[in-house]
């Protein structure tokens, strides 16, 4: 441990930052589907709707009651988010 900490601290000087993501969104060549909560805060739904116009062909599916985690029990919607995956996978198979 007291040799790995230094050369931890070594290596700040060879990183580099990855690029910012939102502007590269319209990169991917693949099948997407972007599953927004709208119950979820206003400005997580507006950078959502502005990601998935960004994405091409993107699908953004809106689910009126859940806020922002749908894949979780109780009030939200593991099962469409279920359903989604599984048509998304079979769209790419």
């Amino acid at each position: 441990m007291r040799r790995a900490i230094p050369a931890w601290f070594s290596t700040y000087g060879h990183q580099a930052e990855d690029p910012p993501a939102f502007p590269r969104l319209g990169e991917p060549a693949v099948p997407c589907v972007l599953v927004l909560g709208e119950r979820d805060m206003p400005e997580v739904v507006c950078c959502n709707e502005e990601m998935a116009a960004r994405i091409p062909g993107c699908t953004l599916v809106r689910l009126p009651a859940c806020d922002h985690l749908p894949t979780l029990r109780a009030l939200r919607a593991p099962e469409t988010v279920r359903r989604l995956v599984l048509e998304l996978a079979a769209r790419v198979a």
